[in-house]
């Protein structure tokens, strides 16, 4: 069985309740990240290895998802998920 690490982040969650709060300033993060790059937005990830995540794969996934209190959920810790 694979041993779990888990990382502590200084970022804090996102705050709001209602989707269209949570996901106006979540969608600024993002954008603010797009225009550092001239190609699609990523980040290198020390979670995995250094490697490159790619942020629209998140975007579409959160799309595919129909509940909105889901999507609020996952939302909420975008930029804990930013750091990591």
């Amino acid at each position: 069985m694979e041993i779990v690490r888990a990382y502590r982040v200084k970022s804090k969650k996102l705050p709001g309740t209602k989707y269209s709060e949570v996901h106006k300033r979540a969608f600024k993060l993002y954008r603010q990240i797009k225009k550092c790059s001239k190609r699609r937005a990523h980040m290198r990830s020390a979670y995995f290895n250094k490697d490159k995540v790619f942020l629209s794969i998140f975007w579409h996934h959160l799309k595919d998802k129909l509940d909105l209190k889901d999507k609020t959920r996952r939302l909420k810790y975008f930029p804990c998920a930013l750091e990591l």
